[in-house]
């Protein structure tokens, strides 16, 4: 007997309800895996504060299960935020959060309130943020204070964080800072600032490793790429670099502290009228702080230890000597190759007496710096010194290699020369020649 076949009406009425069901479900959990702040109070006027808006968001966000849930700020709204965290760890095994909007800090400091950092991730694995928003933290605010600066996007305990395509602008310290975030991606991102505002960095790096960051533009008032203690097998590539201080290693071993850096490559990059462009500065040890009485000249009563870092002040009854201690710990593997420069001061630098870079006191005990190359550096310098490597004694800075160097003085008609101290390597096709290098 053969089966029974629906009539076409049937057919129909069946095919409908199924193209219903399943455009309802993909609308429906469309829906559930985007949160857009919009639809959690956030007005995006630039003026209202958003905060708890983006509060509740993000709590929404950070516990919807399925596949990468994103926290959408929309395109054409400007978000007023204070001070927030984003906290995990979160349900879904990754997260996203997409920047068509712009961000903007408080326009007061007491708005700010006592938070290290303004907007600050923390345990967030496999976190993506990306779009084409500005970020901007209203920093001309805080570059008068000396102290208690904020950093703007702060990420700690973020494995697997990647971040592109957004603008970072004017914030109040360093723009990104991460401390033990391994397997970062960093790309395609535009960071800027004031080549005077103090102290902000471009990307920050604390005790991260397996980190990648190309193809960026970043030109503040300090280091447009840093790694601290604990940063190791760092690739960088086709950074842009200008103003600011160049791409830096440290500083490292400020009062006493352990510094440990290595396998930092950087590559095919340019610099454009920084102060430095590949650098190395650690702190010198010297002696503890002296400061005392006079009881008459060519005598006096010292006190030990009395913890006046930094200053000197000197009369006919009481001085106090700077102290500059440094700490222990190495620099090694450390690589940059083709790199341009154009109108840098001192493009290549490695600085042990940072930051009293005049100082002529020496110890053994220091951060170890050894093996260290610097190949295919082409362009030019502004000041008559353009390499700089000064070392503390007696080893001083180890396998130190220079290959295929060749600065001239961005002033035709001037020449420019190399200092080293305490530095033991090679030199080959180099100019300047470095004197102590063969």
């Amino acid at each position: 007997m053969s089966p029974r076949v629906a009539p076409p009406q049937i057919q129909l009425v069946i095919l409908a309800f199924f193209f219903f069901f399943c455009s309802t479900s993909l609308v429906s959990g469309q829906s559930k895996s985007t949160f857009n702040v919009i639809d959690f109070g956030a007005v995006g006027d630039g003026k209202t504060d958003d905060s708890q808006a983006f509060t509740k968001a993000w709590n929404a966000t950070c516990s919807a299960a399925g596949d990468t849930p994103t926290l959408l700020l929309p395109q054409g709204k400007t978000f007023l935020l204070k001070p927030i965290t984003f906290k995990g760890p979160c349900k879904s095994p990754s997260i996203h959060i997409q920047v068509s909007g712009d961000v903007a800090g408080p326009s007061t400091i007491p708005e700010w309130n006592k938070a290290p950092a303004w907007l600050d991730f923390h345990y967030v694995d496999n976190l993506t943020i990306n779009g084409t928003g500005r970020i901007g933290g209203q920093g001309s605010i805080w570059w008068p204070c000396k102290t208690n600066r904020k950093l703007a996007m702060s990420f700690a305990f973020c494995n697997g964080l990647v971040l592109s395509g957004f603008h970072l602008f004017d914030n109040p310290k360093n723009h990104i800072h991460t401390l033990q975030c391994n397997g970062a991606v960093i790309s395609h991102l535009t960071i800027t600032a004031p080549e005077d505002s103090p102290n902000t960095d471009g990307i920050n790096l604390a005790e991260s490793t397996g980190v990648q960051i190309y193809n960026c533009t970043i030109g503040t008032g300090d280091d447009c790429i840093s790694f601290l203690n604990g940063t190791s097998n760092i690739n960088i590539s086709y950074i842009t670099c200008g103003p600011g201080h160049g791409i830096s290693i440290g500083s490292l071993g400020w009062d006493g502290t352990v510094g440990i850096v290595e396998k930092i490559h950087v590559s095919h990059s340019s610099f454009f009228g920084t102060l430095t462009g590949a650098r190395i500065k650690t702190w010198q040890v010297t002696e503890v702080l002296l400061c005392g009485f006079y009881l008459h000249i060519h005598t006096y009563i010292c006190i030990p230890n009395c913890n006046l870092p930094y200053f000197l002040a000197i009369d006919k009854d009481f001085f106090i000597s700077i102290c500059e201690q440094g700490g222990s710990g190495y620099v090694r593997e450390i690589s940059f190759k083709d790199i341009v420069l154009d109108k840098v001061k001192i493009p290549i630098d490695i600085d042990q007496f940072y930051p009293n870079s005049n100082s002529i006191k020496e110890d053994g005990q220091s951060i170890q710096v050894s093996n260290v190359s610097f190949i295919g550096v082409h362009g030019t310098a502004t000041l008559p010194t353009a390499i700089v490597l000064k070392c503390t004694g007696p080893e001083g800075c180890t396998n130190i290699t220079l290959n295929d160097v060749n600065i001239t003085s961005a002033d035709p008609g001037n020449k420019v020369g190399a200092y080293c101290q305490n530095v033991h390597g090679t030199c080959s096709n180099c100019i300047p020649k470095v004197p102590c290098l063969g």
